[in-house]
């Protein structure tokens, strides 16, 4: 069968067994994966809000008129006695001040692998020095020469069947945690002053 692997941007992919890469590494890539999923978990709670809660800005005048920024309400008609006499009334509430509104956030992770330590190699933890400035030591690391500890995920399956049974794919096993945090203040503000903004009329005033 035809190899149809296509080159990886900037290098092509390689099984994670064979692949070389340093314990900072792969300790970070999971930890980048949830917070990037927390970026785009706040990114589609904010436009879930503007959503349902305000219309939809038109990206030039050209499009269409722009709007005037007020939020959507809905209007509920009841009926009440006043004074002995039958009235109609409207009460006027924006959308907003009317679902619950909690956002999700990861509140806890745990992530496991096992790593086959194949080398160690000097660590860099300072960006190059700019031209022109003497390359001096740094002060500032707890060990005097640090290291990188460097290797492969190795399979997550028994040592005696690692040494001597079939392969097992390396793997990193990620367990999230996501629950509902509290409301940040300027959005609690914002519901408060959306609920405080209510109308009660005549529905017949209209």
């Amino acid at each position: 069968m035809p190899d149809s692997k296509e080159p990886k941007e900037p290098g092509e992919a390689k099984p994670a067994a064979e692949e070389l890469i340093s314990l900072s590494q792969a300790v970070l890539a999971p930890l980048d994966a949830i917070l990037k999923a927390q970026l785009h978990a706040g990114r589609s709670f904010l436009n879930m809000l503007l959503q349902l809660g305000y219309p939809h800005q038109p990206d030039s005048a050209a499009q269409q008129p722009p709007r005037d920024g007020k939020p959507y309400t809905l209007d509920f008609v009841q009926e009440t006695v006043v004074n002995g006499a039958p009235r109609r009334q409207r009460i006027s509430l924006p959308a907003l001040a009317l679902v619950p509104v909690s956002p999700l956030a990861v509140e806890s992770a745990r992530f496991s692998f096992d790593m086959a330590v194949r080398d160690v190699a000097p660590h860099r933890q300072l960006k190059v020095s700019e031209a022109g400035e003497a390359s001096a030591p740094r002060p500032w690391f707890l060990v005097h020469e640090p290291v990188s500890v460097r290797g492969t995920l190795a399979p997550s399956a028994p040592a005696e069947q690692r040494e001597g049974g079939p392969e097992a794919d390396a793997s990193i096993h990620i367990e999230l945690k996501v629950a509902s945090t509290k409301v940040p203040a300027g959005l609690d503000r914002l519901l408060t002053t959306l609920t405080q903004i209510a109308t009660v009329e005549d529905a017949d005033a209209k």
